[in-house]
């Protein structure tokens, strides 16, 4: 079965970002959600030994070729072409977005969590949408501390580096909202102007960043050990993550966010599509 050794070197997180968008804390979600599956019939199903809802199924292949171009990446020193071969490459090891999306569980559990939540922001407010998630005690409380609340709610720190990545994208998605809103001021309710567009925005943010960062898991060694320094790697990566965000535009198209019922067993379907488009845009 191939698989990475966990990836812990250089990452492009920005330093500004605060506190609870960077050491995660454990938290029991107070509101449930429907847990993404795998069907029976899928490629990681076939050729894995036993999944649940904590550890993902990983495609039996081989990540050759993935590593050697991401390793021509690295000593070419990036580039688009170069990007998008290793992209395509990686997806391709992954056995397809088909795969890769029902790979995606953490992510996807995250994804159908953050979708609900921010369409109750815009719909009924974020003082409404932070007690549907059980969190009314800290109603009025420092910002900084509401979003990490609500960041363990929707991805609660786990024990696989894929409830890791999905902690991460989840961080990102809200971030962007924090820094567009311009949160900073300790004003919350200002996210009561949260849009469609900028749930879209959002969730785009949580899979592309989910994407990126799972990729850096399983193969971001392979920057690091061709590189000559870490400001390097780092620049590297940045533009790994770029070249993601920039690819990874999904289609809303007949999907209206806000009404929605996000914790229908049928939303699951729907994620999933959200996934696996995302990487077949990473295998043109």
């Amino acid at each position: 079965m191939g698989t990475s050794s966990p990836y812990g070197g250089p990452s492009g997180t920005s330093p500004l970002l605060p506190s609870w968008a960077q050491e995660p804390a454990v938290a029991n979600p107070a509101i449930t959600f429907p847990a993404p599956s795998p069907d029976n019939d899928s490629p990681q199903a076939e050729s894995s030994v036993t999944s649940n809802d904590n550890q993902p199924i990983v495609p039996m292949t081989t990540w050759r070729g993935a590593k050697s171009s991401l390793t021509r990446f690295a000593k070419g020193g990036g580039g688009e072409r170069r990007t998008r071969n290793a992209a395509r490459n990686y997806v391709k090891a992954r056995g397809g977005s088909r795969a890769s999306s029902r790979a995606a569980i953490a992510g996807r559990r995250a994804t159908t969590r953050l979708g609900g939540f921010l369409a109750s922001v815009s719909t009924h407010g974020i003082e409404a949408a932070v007690k549907e998630l059980g969190l009314a005690s800290v109603v009025g409380k420092n910002v900084d501390v509401v979003f990490a609340l609500i960041a363990n709610v929707l991805a609660p720190s786990g024990a696989t580096l894929e409830e890791a990545a999905a902690r991460k994208a989840v961080d990102e998605a809200l971030w962007l909202l924090y820094t567009q809103f311009s949160l900073d001021d300790g004003d919350i309710n200002k996210l009561d102007a949260l849009d469609a567009a900028g749930v879209r925005e959002a969730i785009e943010t949580s899979v592309a960043g989910y994407i990126y960062h799972r990729w850096l898991q399983e193969l971001g060694k392979r920057i690091v050990d061709n590189t000559f320094s870490a400001h390097e790697a780092v620049r590297l990566e940045d533009q790994v993550k770029k070249y993601v965000q920039e690819t990874v535009k999904l289609d809303f198209r007949g999907m209206d966010v806000l009404t929605i019922n996000w914790r229908e067993m049928h939303t699951q379907q729907i994620v999933e599509r959200i996934y696996m488009d995302a990487y077949s845009l990473l295998e043109v």
